[in-house]
């Protein structure tokens, strides 16, 4: 990197990346409940999160994280399908931000690893939100929050197995990381 230019340019360039990817959360701005939408956020209305994610789990299937965020978004009613594609975005982005940042440092590569992090990190999430298969596997409620919230999971749990490994030492951070870590993967796995 040149070291000539001013922090500035590479916030500004972090700027330019970030805008396709912020035009995938103005879209989803637009998404709305579909089919069996309706039917989940009115009986995880009546049931709550924890009702609604055991009566799912002895009538439909073993995602026990899917469905505890289901119920308890439901409140939410049309509104949950207009937040997870932002939420997705946010936590996808500062996920893999944090973990290009660990690993620009130890490369020793980039001044301001911080912006470099960031514009990476944003043409990455908007190339893979860009190849998926179908945008309603990003767009779609019930889709949404199995197959795109998960990768944005698993880069949190990288970025924080990392953190972890580069401590090396037995204190209250590291054993929170394990801990953070398990709860993540736990999480995911559901």
């Amino acid at each position: 990197m040149d070291s000539k230019r001013s922090p500035v340019f590479y916030w500004l360039i972090a700027a330019f990346a970030l805008v396709p990817v912020s035009l995938y959360v103005y879209l989803g701005q637009f998404s709305r409940m579909l089919a069996d939408d309706y039917c989940m956020i009115a009986l995880g209305r009546k049931l709550g999160a924890w009702n609604y994610m055991v009566h799912k789990l002895d009538t439909w299937s073993g995602s026990y994280a899917n469905w505890f965020l289901k119920g308890a978004m439901a409140p939410l009613d049309t509104l949950a399908p207009r937040i997870i594609p932002a939420l997705i975005i946010v936590l996808w982005l500062a996920g893999l931000s944090w973990l290009g940042f660990q690993l620009l440092a130890y490369l020793k590569l980039g001044k301001p690893r911080l912006a470099l992090s960031v514009s990476i990190s944003a043409v990455i999430v908007t190339a893979s939100i860009n190849a998926f298969h179908s945008m309603q596997s990003f767009y779609w409620y019930s889709s949404s929050t199995q197959t795109a919230l998960s990768l944005a999971l698993l880069t949190i749990y990288m970025a924080l197995a990392l953190w972890t490994a580069k401590r090396r030492r037995e204190d209250d951070l590291s054993l929170l990381g394990i801990i953070a870590g398990g709860l993540l993967c736990f999480i995911s796995a559901g």
